[in-house]
């Protein structure tokens, strides 16, 4: 809905997202507003040039995430940015995962799943993978935001208390802002 969008372009490989996605986009009503929705990749795009890319709890599922980003490259007119949202995997996520593990059959049932070749990609995202991306393919960090935290973190953060690394470590999102160099 933003007035500087024109068009919207939303690419995945699941279907039953763009079938949700379609009535919200349906309703944005501005003058020359198109949307296209397209099952797919990245390399199933028709149009080859876009102003900026938005890849919301995407990048952890790609397991060859420097293919992305080029290929995003070749793709945005300069200065072309890229806006990553993903779970971060830090403490209170790494807390979740190791329940969810720990459940009766978990591990069972995805041995077998993996065994059938149905693989998981769902690997995690950091800062430091995102500096290692972003070196590699033309783009630099404009900006990094970690969200989602605790209620008792955001209170300790409102009163001042200096938290450092505990900020970062217990946030569940990291937003990261990509421009081309």
């Amino acid at each position: 809905e933003h007035p500087a969008v024109k068009r919207y372009v939303a690419v995945d490989i699941n279907g039953a997202f763009l079938k949700y996605l379609s009535p919200w986009l349906h309703r944005v009503s501005k003058p020359g507003f198109s949307y296209e929705l397209l099952t797919g990749t990245i390399g199933d795009l028709h149009e080859h040039s876009f102003d900026a890319a938005v890849l919301m709890s995407v990048v952890h599922h790609i397991p060859d995430r420097v293919s992305l980003f080029s290929e995003l490259g070749t793709r945005l007119r300069r200065p072309g940015h890229i806006l990553a949202i993903d779970p971060t995997h830090y403490l209170l996520r790494l807390h979740r995962l190791l329940r969810k593990i720990s459940e009766r059959g978990y591990l069972s049932h995805h041995f077998a799943e993996a065994r059938a070749g149905k693989l998981s990609t769902h690997a995690m995202c950091q800062l430091a993978e995102y500096r290692a991306v972003t070196r590699r393919t033309g783009f630099r960090l404009a900006r990094v935001v970690y969200a989602d935290h605790p209620s008792k973190v955001r209170r300790l953060a409102a009163r001042g208390v200096p938290l450092g690394p505990l900020w970062r470590w217990t946030s569940q999102e990291i937003a990261v802002e990509c421009v081309q160099d």
